[in-house]
């Protein structure tokens, strides 16, 4: 998870790509599959891959990111499509640690409220 955290301090900064952020989260997708995938490995890939789509899309959304309109609407597809894939892990696995299935859910929240906080999070202050 620190690898992930300073992965988004670069994409933050715009260090890196934005192809490489979903490079990454496509690496993680795959290492998910693998039969010989541990559950603790699991849950730090699936808990990777929130934290990344979480940071992208809010980034998306800043006003002050340089982007082409259409560069930010294939981005947001993009994200729908591995959001989309989290929801069905989490109907699919039924032994996935509950804080990272809230943490898929919240984060499939923000995304259908265009990466505003939740509820929670801002009476929590999160």
């Amino acid at each position: 998870l620190g690898n992930a955290t300073f992965f988004n301090e670069l994409m933050n900064i715009q260090v890196i790509s934005n192809k490489c952020v979903f490079q990454y989260i496509d690496f993680l997708l795959s290492r998910l599959n693998e039969e010989k995938c541990e559950k603790k490995l699991k849950m730090v890939y699936l808990e990777t891959i929130v934290l990344l789509l979480d940071n992208f899309g809010t980034l998306l959304k800043a006003k002050e990111v340089k982007m082409k309109e259409d560069d930010k609407k294939i981005y947001n597809e993009k994200i729908n499509i591995y959001i989309k894939i989290l929801g069905e892990i989490i109907e699919k696995e039924k032994n996935i640690v509950q804080y990272i299935k809230y943490k898929i859910i919240n984060l499939i929240e923000r995304s259908k409220n265009n990466w505003e906080k939740t509820i929670f999070e801002k009476k929590y202050m999160l």
